[in-house]
Protein backbone atom coordinates (compact mmCIF):
# COMPACT_ATOMS: atom_id res chain seq x y z
CA UNK A 1 0.00 0.00 0.00
CA UNK A 2 1.03 3.07 -1.10
CA UNK A 3 1.34 6.35 1.50
CA UNK A 4 -0.09 9.57 0.72
CA UNK A 5 1.70 12.87 0.05
CA UNK A 6 0.10 14.87 2.99
CA UNK A 7 1.46 17.92 1.49
CA UNK A 8 0.50 17.20 -1.90
CA UNK A 9 -3.03 16.86 -0.60
CA UNK A 10 -2.81 19.97 2.07
CA UNK A 11 -1.05 22.16 -1.37
CA UNK A 12 -3.80 20.95 -3.75
CA UNK A 13 -7.24 22.01 -1.26
CA UNK A 14 -5.50 25.19 -1.05
CA UNK A 15 -4.94 25.66 -4.69
CA UNK A 16 -8.64 24.38 -5.50
CA UNK A 17 -9.90 26.88 -2.38
CA UNK A 18 -7.99 29.48 -4.26
CA UNK A 19 -9.48 28.66 -7.38
CA UNK A 20 -12.69 28.92 -6.15
CA UNK A 21 -12.62 31.62 -4.32
CA UNK A 22 -11.35 33.58 -7.71
CA UNK A 23 -14.51 31.66 -9.82
CA UNK A 24 -17.22 31.78 -7.40
CA UNK A 25 -16.04 34.68 -4.81
CA UNK A 26 -15.46 33.62 -0.55
CA UNK A 27 -18.78 33.27 0.50
CA UNK A 28 -20.35 30.94 -2.49
CA UNK A 29 -21.90 27.62 -1.55
CA UNK A 30 -18.89 25.49 -3.21
CA UNK A 31 -16.66 27.23 -1.68
CA UNK A 32 -18.06 26.58 2.05
CA UNK A 33 -18.41 22.85 0.76
CA UNK A 34 -14.71 22.73 -0.06
CA UNK A 35 -13.57 24.32 3.49
CA UNK A 36 -15.55 21.56 5.09
CA UNK A 37 -14.18 18.93 2.89
CA UNK A 38 -10.44 20.42 3.53
CA UNK A 39 -11.44 20.42 7.51
CA UNK A 40 -12.33 17.07 7.51
CA UNK A 41 -8.94 16.05 5.58
CA UNK A 42 -6.63 18.12 8.21
CA UNK A 43 -9.21 16.41 11.10
CA UNK A 44 -8.07 13.41 9.82
CA UNK A 45 -4.19 13.50 9.53
CA UNK A 46 -4.15 15.38 13.04
CA UNK A 47 -4.07 19.23 12.05
CA UNK A 48 -6.50 19.84 14.26
CA UNK A 49 -5.98 23.95 14.27
CA UNK A 50 -6.19 24.07 10.30
CA UNK A 51 -9.25 21.70 10.58
CA UNK A 52 -10.96 24.43 12.91
CA UNK A 53 -9.82 27.01 11.06
CA UNK A 54 -11.41 25.91 8.28
CA UNK A 55 -14.48 25.06 9.92
CA UNK A 56 -15.01 28.64 11.70
CA UNK A 57 -14.91 29.68 8.02
CA UNK A 58 -17.15 27.33 6.84
CA UNK A 59 -19.52 28.23 10.10
CA UNK A 60 -19.05 32.43 9.02
CA UNK A 61 -19.84 31.94 5.36
CA UNK A 62 -22.96 28.98 6.24
CA UNK A 63 -23.85 31.58 8.80
CA UNK A 64 -24.25 34.65 6.62
CA UNK A 65 -25.94 32.78 3.84
CA UNK A 66 -28.15 30.44 5.61
CA UNK A 67 -28.88 31.84 9.14
CA UNK A 68 -27.58 30.89 12.20
CA UNK A 69 -29.85 28.14 13.26
CA UNK A 70 -30.17 26.53 9.50
CA UNK A 71 -29.43 22.71 9.07
CA UNK A 72 -26.40 23.24 7.68
CA UNK A 73 -24.60 25.77 10.28
CA UNK A 74 -25.32 22.64 12.97
CA UNK A 75 -23.63 20.23 10.48
CA UNK A 76 -20.90 22.28 10.30
CA UNK A 77 -21.12 23.04 14.40
CA UNK A 78 -21.52 19.07 14.98
CA UNK A 79 -17.98 19.18 13.19
CA UNK A 80 -16.07 21.16 15.35
CA UNK A 81 -17.52 19.53 18.56
CA UNK A 82 -16.71 16.37 17.34
CA UNK A 83 -13.34 17.97 16.53
CA UNK A 84 -13.18 19.39 19.85
CA UNK A 85 -13.84 16.11 21.19
CA UNK A 86 -10.62 14.41 19.37
CA UNK A 87 -8.12 16.68 20.68
CA UNK A 88 -9.71 16.41 24.19
CA UNK A 89 -10.85 19.66 24.35
CA UNK A 90 -14.28 18.56 26.16
CA UNK A 91 -15.43 21.75 27.85
CA UNK A 92 -15.57 23.37 24.36
CA UNK A 93 -17.04 20.34 22.71
CA UNK A 94 -19.65 20.19 25.28
CA UNK A 95 -20.49 23.79 24.58
CA UNK A 96 -20.90 23.13 21.20
CA UNK A 97 -22.96 20.65 21.68
CA UNK A 98 -25.15 22.33 23.81
CA UNK A 99 -25.13 25.66 21.63
CA UNK A 100 -26.60 22.93 18.98
CA UNK A 101 -29.31 21.64 21.37
CA UNK A 102 -30.38 25.16 22.83
CA UNK A 103 -31.10 26.72 19.15
CA UNK A 104 -32.93 23.74 18.22
CA UNK A 105 -35.35 23.95 21.51
CA UNK A 106 -35.77 27.47 20.70
CA UNK A 107 -37.14 26.57 17.08
CA UNK A 108 -39.75 23.46 18.64
CA UNK A 109 -39.27 20.01 17.58
CA UNK A 110 -42.76 19.94 15.90
CA UNK A 111 -41.72 22.13 13.11
CA UNK A 112 -37.91 20.63 12.17
CA UNK A 113 -37.73 18.14 9.35
CA UNK A 114 -36.30 14.71 9.93
CA UNK A 115 -32.93 15.72 8.74
CA UNK A 116 -32.29 18.00 11.77
CA UNK A 117 -34.26 15.71 13.96
CA UNK A 118 -31.61 13.10 13.35
CA UNK A 119 -29.02 15.68 14.18
CA UNK A 120 -30.25 16.21 17.16
CA UNK A 121 -30.71 12.53 18.39
CA UNK A 122 -26.56 12.56 16.67
CA UNK A 123 -25.34 15.72 18.76
CA UNK A 124 -27.49 14.34 22.34
CA UNK A 125 -26.14 10.98 21.39
CA UNK A 126 -22.02 12.24 20.76
CA UNK A 127 -22.99 15.02 24.11
CA UNK A 128 -23.79 11.65 26.06
CA UNK A 129 -20.06 10.06 25.21
CA UNK A 130 -18.23 13.18 26.39
CA UNK A 131 -19.95 13.52 29.55
CA UNK A 132 -19.86 10.28 29.98
CA UNK A 133 -15.62 10.41 29.95
CA UNK A 134 -15.24 13.43 31.97
CA UNK A 135 -17.73 11.14 34.79
CA UNK A 136 -21.04 13.50 34.89
CA UNK A 137 -23.03 9.95 34.17
CA UNK A 138 -26.10 11.67 34.98
CA UNK A 139 -25.71 14.21 32.33
CA UNK A 140 -25.23 11.31 29.93
CA UNK A 141 -27.95 9.23 30.67
CA UNK A 142 -30.15 12.45 30.36
CA UNK A 143 -28.61 13.38 26.81
CA UNK A 144 -29.42 9.54 25.56
CA UNK A 145 -32.83 9.91 26.60
CA UNK A 146 -33.35 13.09 25.25
CA UNK A 147 -31.63 11.54 22.12
CA UNK A 148 -34.28 8.27 22.15
CA UNK A 149 -37.36 11.01 22.78
CA UNK A 150 -35.82 12.57 19.26
CA UNK A 151 -35.78 9.30 17.82
CA UNK A 152 -38.66 8.16 18.76
CA UNK A 153 -40.34 11.61 17.48
CA UNK A 154 -39.83 10.82 13.90
CA UNK A 155 -39.20 6.87 13.73
CA UNK A 156 -40.82 4.03 14.77
CA UNK A 157 -39.62 2.37 18.11
CA UNK A 158 -38.32 -0.39 16.49
CA UNK A 159 -35.83 1.44 13.84
CA UNK A 160 -31.96 0.74 14.20
CA UNK A 161 -31.23 4.25 14.98
CA UNK A 162 -33.74 4.06 18.22
CA UNK A 163 -32.21 0.59 19.08
CA UNK A 164 -28.75 1.76 18.86
CA UNK A 165 -29.22 4.91 21.42
CA UNK A 166 -31.02 2.35 23.74
CA UNK A 167 -28.16 -0.36 23.56
CA UNK A 168 -25.67 2.89 24.13
CA UNK A 169 -27.84 3.98 27.37
CA UNK A 170 -28.32 0.37 28.51
CA UNK A 171 -24.18 0.04 28.58
CA UNK A 172 -23.93 2.85 30.40
CA UNK A 173 -25.90 2.24 33.58
CA UNK A 174 -24.30 -1.34 33.19
CA UNK A 175 -20.98 -0.21 33.39
CA UNK A 176 -22.12 2.59 35.82
CA UNK A 177 -24.87 1.57 38.25
CA UNK A 178 -23.15 -1.59 39.52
Amino acid sequence: KMQGDKSLAIQSYYAALRGMKVCYGDKHTNVSSLLSNFGTFLQDIKEYEKALEMYKEVLKIESLRLGFNHHEVMVTMLNMALLEKSRGRYDESIALYEEILNIQKKRGFDRIGEPTLSLIAVASSCLAEVQEIIGDINGAIESLQQAITVRSHSLVQSHPDVGDVLRKLGTLYYRNHK
